[in-house]
Formats: structure tokens, sequence, C-alpha cells
């Protein structure tokens, strides 16, 4: 007698399944940390880029240049890693004012798998 394939049979299926889910459960991490160090290099670029142009700005109109770590209200906070405000500090508070400070970058990080610290010296 003749004997048709229909296709897979629920055994086989569940095997097939059981061991696609091992085998990513074991790549999750190694995905993760390789997410982790793409975003903490783009991050290091996009902080070296902010700091050349705060010191080619700096350099080109005379004038003292800052940049902070905020948080989505616009205020300079060390524990912010929500934004890198590059301003002029025009009433020397070292804080940026909206109304008297004159923003000249705003960047949003963008952080999903890390955290910026800033770290003060002496």
């Amino acid at each position: 007698m003749y004997k048709s394939c229909q296709g897979f049979t629920l055994i086989q299926l569940i095997i097939t399944v059981a061991i696609l889910a091992i085998i990513a459960m074991m790549a999750a991490p190694a995905i993760q940390t390789q997410l982790a160090q793409m975003e903490a290099e783009r991050v290091k670029n996009q902080l070296e880029d902010t700091l050349a142009l705060a010191k080619a700005e700096s350099f080109i109109r005379r004038q003292n240049v800052l940049l902070c770590l905020s948080n989505a209200g616009g205020r300079c906070h060390r524990n912010s890693d929500k934004t890198l405000l590059l301003f002029i500090d025009k009433n020397n508070n070292k804080h940026f004012d909206a109304q008297v400070d004159q923003l000249l970058v705003q960047q949003s990080l963008k952080l999903k798998y890390s955290k910026v610290m800033l770290r003060v010296g002496g």
C-alpha cells in the first residue's frame, strides 16, 4: 500500500522547539554582553566627540564651555544618565539656566544596557 507523508509529527515539533529554546537560552547572555559592549563604545565615542566640540567652541569663542550630564528637566546632575548638555555658562554658577546660559548642544544618551556615572577629582 502507498503511505503518504503529510508533515511533521507533534513529537518532532516539540523536540525541535525544545532544542531551539535551549540554544537561545545559551546564546542570550553572550548577545546581551555584546550589545552592552557596543553601547559602551557608542557612548564613549559620543563623549569624545562632544568633548572635542567643547574644546573647539571654547577656543573659537574665547569663553569657558561646560559639559554636564543632565536629567530630563535640563538640570546638571552628576548621577544623571539621560542627556549631555554643552553650554556657555554666562552667570558662572556651573549649572545650565535656560533663560541665561547659551545651549550649544543637547544630546540624548539613550542608554539601555549601561549607566554613565561622573567621577570628579579634586
